[in-house]
């Protein structure tokens, strides 16, 4: 997409180190970032789309403006190209944003089956559904020993989204359940997303640092299942 094609944009102040204002650039970068969302599997974002674009786009920005602001000082390469350097950004928080709610989803399902396993009738049928249902009790168990550990602030950002995405039975779910053996109430961290547009880019990128390192663990123990 060249700069022609967003000839309807208002001018703003250029981007430091560029000769591109910076809502030209964003509206380079907005219909881009629309179509990975769109174009994504993800069903928990059907409903959300337009407001994960803005979100993707407005930390794809407030990056931009921390290198420039750092190139500037001589910390960091020049920037030789804002908008090839804004696609780049603006995919790898998307791709971040991706990994991150497929984990979640993952996780989240899962407790949803042990939930519904542990309601089953015992018998020969569902004998498959309570070995099931023992694993996913054992890696709800092992991830909550290991989120304990994470740092503290990656840790807060995590349990207010696992907390802010549940729902609050009168009887805990297996993962409820899980928190609750190391010390953790889930129900303690539904809070609200910080209001400050800089608050709430640091919750970001916080939660993006957490769910790279869920992954991992989860991918980690899937994989020595499988062996």
């Amino acid at each position: 997409m060249t700069l022609r094609s967003v000839s309807s944009c208002r001018s703003s102040p250029e981007a430091p180190g560029s000769d591109m204002p910076w809502e030209q650039l964003y509206c380079i970068l907005r219909p881009r970032v629309a179509h990975w969302v769109h174009s994504s599997s993800l069903s928990s974002w059907s409903r959300q789309r337009d407001e994960i674009v803005t979100d993707i786009v407005q930390e794809t920005m407030m990056r931009l403006l921390n290198y420039a602001r750092r190139a500037e000082r001589g910390e960091v390469a020049p920037i030789d190209s804002l908008e090839h350097l804004g696609l780049i950004v603006a995919y790898n928080c998307f791709r971040d944003l991706w990994r991150r709610d497929h984990c979640l989803i993952y996780i989240i399902q899962r407790d949803y089956a042990a939930q519904r396993a542990s309601s089953l009738p015992s018998g020969p049928d569902q004998f498959e559904a309570v070995l099931d249902h023992v694993f996913e009790e054992w890696l709800f168990s092992f991830l909550a020993h290991e989120i304990v550990n994470f740092p503290e602030k990656q840790r807060t950002a995590l349990l207010m989204d696992l907390a802010n995405r549940m729902h609050f039975g009168p009887q805990p779910t297996a993962l409820q359940r899980a928190f609750l053996e190391v010390g953790i109430d889930l129900r303690q961290y539904q809070r609200e997303l910080p209001a400050d547009p800089a608050e709430r880019g640091r919750h970001a990128s916080l939660l993006s640092l957490a769910y790279k390192r869920l992954a991992r663990i989860v991918q980690g123990q899937l994989r020595a299942q499988a062996a």
